[in-house]
């Protein structure tokens, strides 16, 4: 188990002056316990008293533990509290014939972002054999001066790493002492740097010897003699190192003053040492490794495509420089092997100080795929710098030093001024009605493209100048068989690419379509199409992917004529469906607004009525007929597959101006009268009508004759009916009607 997740312990503060001193026997409250894996509180376990903890590893189990939660050990008892101390930890063991392995003493560490516990181990691991142990043996561990600061969660126990075989393995009597100090520390010594020693610059690794009682260190590093306009701090939790950045050919002033809550100690004397021209970076490392967690496998930036295997703390790719230009940004990408909440920084040493700031920092998404945008400043040092990635467990990383899991990888950038861009290579691609995708090869010093588009060469009737930070552009709405000019000019802050050539491309006289085909083909098919003047059979049982192409099947229409459609279909299901679509605006798509969904009829007919649109364009245009057995009208659409049985067909239609006669009728010059009627229905003008029929209220026919004036309706019943006149040229014109 790498990491040790639980759930928040309830953790209350209570003051009071004193330290820990305490026995986790497992007698009383078991909230102060918290077992990591399989096991439980039980007599067997005891090594005194009649309780202990004990652990169940099964075959699968690497590692299992016990700890005693310090917080919880405050709420029993207000006088046992954390003094920042040092601290002696015992722990009793035993265990049954089988498991083998080792027991640790450890240290738990809640880190509350992440809501999980790390291990710190604090004495030596103890081998166990498969023997059994049926009497207890102790292990020791000792926790510093510092580590366990006042804010901190902690737990102290019992860690078992589980080699081979199984059984159970138990802990009692889980101890914690804390030493009780007087007095405040004494002084230390800087080991780096030394006094009156030359260092390098940049974040200078600033390091000390601890002191026995000390439980925190203030350091201040200034310019001259006493002061701390570089650093002043407070380091805690037994750290005794901090990276303090230094500037080149300088001199500095450093003290340290361990502390306590008995005081600082006095008389610590300040050092003072140099810095020469020599650039040193921050070291870096990570103290757990394993190929499946937390591990960079691919950087990508600007031109950087670098993949990684090795498993190591620190990868040195300084070798391997990403060139970027002054006020430009570049996508990064970071690839982690092992994602587990992992949490990405980069770095790049703008100012070139050797020190990497806040100010120089990014963070990535929190995804395997680690992504994110670097912004290269207009006010960074030109010439090549350091680039700095890391990747750790849980917590946003820090840019030097040591951590538990994770990787680091350090790149060279070089930073260039930016200049005025060249121009670029334009590429139309293939169209896909009614648009297309200018594209073009980026430019180096470009941080944008001004894209200009028209009708005519040189116009900008399309697009006029429109800025974009892609390599591509989308160009929509255009015609059939018409040559349009496209213009793309690479731009930054300091102008536009001059003398960049425009290409030009022609539309296709006719649009290439949308796909459609259905996944099973055999069944639910179209076997006729009734519309306008189409009256086509289809009698192949099998087509490919259950399309068929009728486009030689061309059926006219007027605009605002109304046309009745009648679908067949030959061995047709309940569940059938059938759509309509018309490219009304001949733009090679099927829109929603062009769309007719049919009546279901009965299982082997759907029928409708389609009115040409008054702004439907004149001339040839496609009509797609879709037949789908589906539940949810919703799932059938104009184009890709749809899954289930079905057929679609493609047809022509011919839409043409109305001529006087139809127009007459458009405009509502008939009318039928009186309305409602008692058993005789008069139609105005009967010029033009080929065939009369009515319909009840369902849709049902119940009547069908020639065109007369007059209509007797007498044998019907009183009610609505909807009378259609058929005209000669295949529009129709559809009256409500009521008989009394």
């Amino acid at each position: 188990m790498k990491k040790l997740l639980l759930s928040c312990f309830l953790a209350l503060g209570i003051g009071a002056n004193a330290q820990y001193n305490y026995v986790g026997d497992f007698e009383g409250s078991a909230a102060i316990y918290g077992q990591f894996g399989t096991g439980s509180i039980t007599a067997a376990a005891a090594c005194t008293g009649s309780f202990g903890g004990q652990l169940a590893p099964t075959a699968v189990t690497t590692q299992t533990g016990w700890m005693m939660q310090l917080e919880e050990v405050t709420l029993l008892n207000p006088a046992q509290t954390n003094n920042s101390q040092a601290a002696t930890v015992t722990i009793g063991y035993k265990k049954d014939s089988g498991p083998v392995g080792s027991v640790v003493p450890m240290l738990f560490v809640y880190d509350e972002d992440a809501d999980s516990w790390s291990l710190v181990q604090i004495g030596n691991p103890v081998a166990v054999t498969s023997a059994a142990t049926t009497t207890c043996a102790t292990i020791t561990g000792t926790i510093p001066a510092g580590v366990m600061t006042a804010d901190g969660v902690y737990g102290v126990g019992a860690w078992y790493i589980r080699t081979s075989g199984t059984g159970n393995v138990y802990f009692d009597n889980i101890s914690i002492v804390q030493d009780i100090v007087a007095t405040a520390p004494a002084c230390t010594i800087f080991t780096a740097p030394l006094d009156g020693s030359t260092v390098g610059y940049g974040a200078f690794n600033m390091k000390w010897a601890p002191t026995a009682t000390a439980t925190a260190y203030k350091l201040t590093v200034g310019t001259t003699p006493g002061a701390s306009d570089v650093f002043s701090g407070t380091i805690t939790g037994g750290v005794t190192n901090k990276f303090v950045p230094v500037q080149k050919n300088k001199t500095y002033y450093a003290k340290v003053v361990p502390t306590n809550a008995n005081g600082d100690a006095t008389g610590c004397t300040e050092i003072s040492f140099m810095t020469n021209s020599t650039l040193d970076y921050c070291a870096v490392d990570v103290t757990t490794l394993n190929p499946n967690y937390e591990r960079i496998s691919n950087v990508k930036f600007a031109n950087i495509n670098n993949p990684s295997t090795a498993v190591v703390a620190y990868e040195d790719f300084t070798s391997i420089v990403a060139n970027v230009v002054k006020g430009k940004t570049y996508p990064m990408t970071v690839t982690i092997t092992g994602f587990d909440t992992d949490k990405t920084s980069v770095w790049i040493d703008y100012n070139q100080d050797g020190d990497f700031s806040a100010s120089e920092r990014v963070d990535l998404t929190s995804t395997a795929s680690a992504t994110g945008n670097i912004a290269i400043p207009t006010t960074a040092l030109t010439g090549n710098t350091r680039m700095r990635i890391r990747v750790n467990y849980s917590t946003a990383p820090e840019a030097c030093g040591t951590t538990s899991y994770g990787q680091v990888e350090d790149y060279t950038v070089n930073i260039a001024e930016p200049t005025l861009p060249n121009c670029t290579t334009v590429t139309a691609a293939p169209l896909q009605a009614p648009n297309t995708t200018l594209t073009w090869v980026e430019d180096s010093m470009a941080t944008g493209y001004k894209v200009y588009v028209g009708s005519t060469p040189g116009a900008t009737d399309i697009a006029n100048g429109v800025v974009v930070s892609t390599l591509n552009f989308v160009v929509n709405g255009l015609q059939r068989n018409t040559a349009y000019y496209a213009k793309v000019v690479p731009t930054n802050s300091l102008g536009d690419a001059s003398g960049c050539a425009e290409i030009t491309f022609t539309t296709p006289a006719n649009w290439t379509y949308c796909a459609a085909t259905h996944t099973t083909v055999n069944a639910d098919r179209i076997s006729n199409v009734a519309f306008a003047n189409i009256n086509n059979p289809s009698t192949l049982t099998t087509v490919p992917g259950g399309y068929e192409n009728f486009t030689a099947v061309v059926g006219n229409v007027v605009i605002d004529g109304m046309y009745p459609i009648s679908i067949t279909a030959a061995s047709g299901n309940a569940n059938d469906k059938v759509k309509v679509w018309i490219d009304y605006n001949q733009n090679g798509v099927f829109e929603d607004s062009e769309m007719t969904l049919l009546t279901y009829a009965s299982i082997t007919s759907s029928t409708g009525n389609i009115t040409i649109p008054s702004d439907a364009l004149l001339g040839n245009t496609r009509m797609r007929i879709r037949l789908a057995r589906q539940a949810n009208a919703a799932s059938i659409v104009a184009c890709g597959n749809i899954s289930g049985q079905g057929r679609t067909q493609d047809y022509t239609i011919n839409v043409a101006a109305p001529t006087q006669a139809t127009a007459s009728v458009s405009k509502n010059s008939v009318s039928v009268y009186p309305n409602p009627f008692q058993d005789v229905l008069k139609i105005s003008d009967v010029k033009g009508v080929k065939s009369i029929s009515v319909s009840d209220a369902s849709g049902r026919e119940v009547k069908n004759m020639k065109a007369s004036a007059e209509l007797n309706l007498s044998d019907l019943k009183t009610g609505m009916y909807m009378v259609t006149l058929h005209m000669e040229d295949g529009t129709v014109k559809t009256f409500k009607t009521i008989k009394k």
